[in-house]
């Protein structure tokens, strides 16, 4: 079996490969940050990571509970326990959600292409 390099085909998948992988990268993290936009966060992209800022989220919660650590303490009623409990549940959820949008829009992104890919080859196999 005899292998043939050719170099202009070589150097074009090379490339496409380089750009692929800097625009995939960036689309990935693009899933992160629509994700947090669309719960309404300001979110900042840096190398390596991004950053969203739920602080709005995070006063209100240390609001609450500054104004009745006793009876959270004490494990008492008190007049805003419900609303510190599901602010609570949206601070956890939305902290699974904007992590889990980079792989989501990248497992998107790769199902595109692979439903796209199938009736071509389909069509190649039919001209066969």
């Amino acid at each position: 079996m005899k292998i043939h390099i050719y170099p202009k085909e070589l150097i074009i998948s090379i490339y496409s490969f380089m750009a692929f992988t800097v625009i995939g990268t960036l689309t990935h993290q693009f899933g992160h940050i629509a994700v947090a936009e669309f719960l309404g966060y300001k979110s900042t992209l840096h190398f390596r990571s991004i950053n969203y800022d739920n602080s709005i989220l995070i006063d209100k919660i240390y609001t609450i509970y500054a104004e009745n650590r006793t009876a959270i303490a004490n494990d008492f009623n008190f007049k805003e326990k419900i609303l510190l409990a599901s602010e609570l549940k949206k601070l956890k959820f939305h902290g699974f959600l904007v992590p889990i949008g980079g792989p989501l829009q990248t497992i998107l992104t790769g199902l595109i292409g692979f439903i796209i890919l199938i009736p071509r080859q389909l069509s190649i196999q039919i001209m066969d």
